[in-house]
């Protein structure tokens, strides 16, 4: 019965890094909306943000029937109540995912500002989540905790893009409308960052509570 609950656990990795992918295309698709085929490449973040829902749905069934059919340990309890977390967040990182990309519709390419510092948030906030399900996957706090120092970075990257559009409003030199919506492309990756630190927060607790599974450790 335990080595079959171990393997359900291991399931339970897999699928939440199904889901991390999903995150990480979904972020990525919604910024590349803002170069070219706009309407397609919308359409494609809604179809991951699709994914993502039935994914979770499927994960939750999954930590459900652990829950009822075996007779999980405190540890145990512990991974699976921080799934079940995780698909929240990562369910919000796809829904901005998607605002983000419907905002970025409307930002014309070579009236695009600020491109170096959205493209290093983008890069931010995705190896974020990814390393952040990477930790949960391993039960690594000293993965999560190098998640949460990032943070900082993305913040500051994002004062550098509200700085930047601000003066150039102020000097006249850019369009104010095309400065707000790139403002809100950078505050959509700065809150998917949050929502990284969010899981990586919980599985530094829970690793460190429970130190690495292994067969043994049961």
């Amino acid at each position: 019965m335990r080595a079959r609950f171990h393997d359900q656990l291991n399931q339970l990795d897999v699928e939440l890094m199904e889901m991390g992918t999903l995150c990480e295309d979904a972020i990525q698709a919604a910024v590349r909306v803002l170069m070219s085929d706009k309407e397609a490449k919308l359409k494609k973040v809604r179809a991951i943000k699709q994914d993502l829902e039935s994914t979770g749905r499927e994960i939750e069934d999954h930590c459900m029937k652990m829950l009822i059919q075996q007779q999980p340990v405190a540890r145990d309890l512990n991974t699976i109540s921080l799934a079940l977390k995780m698909i929240r967040d990562m369910d919000r990182i796809g829904s901005q995912a998607v605002e983000l990309a419907s905002i970025a519709k409307d930002v014309e390419p070579n009236q695009m500002q600020c491109g170096s510092l959205i493209r290093s948030m983008t890069d931010t906030a995705v190896g974020m989540v990814t390393d952040a399900v990477t930790a949960f996957v391993h039960k690594d706090a000293e993965i999560a905790d190098d998640v949460i120092e990032r943070d900082d970075k993305l913040d500051d990257e994002y004062l550098q893009v509200k700085n930047t559009l601000s003066d150039q409003v102020f000097l006249d030199k850019g369009d104010a409308g095309n400065a707000i919506d790139i403002l809100m492309i950078a505050k959509y990756l700065e809150r998917i960052g949050d929502h990284a630190v969010n899981i990586a927060t919980w599985v530094g607790d829970v690793a460190r509570a429970n130190g690495p599974r292994t067969k043994d450790a049961e």
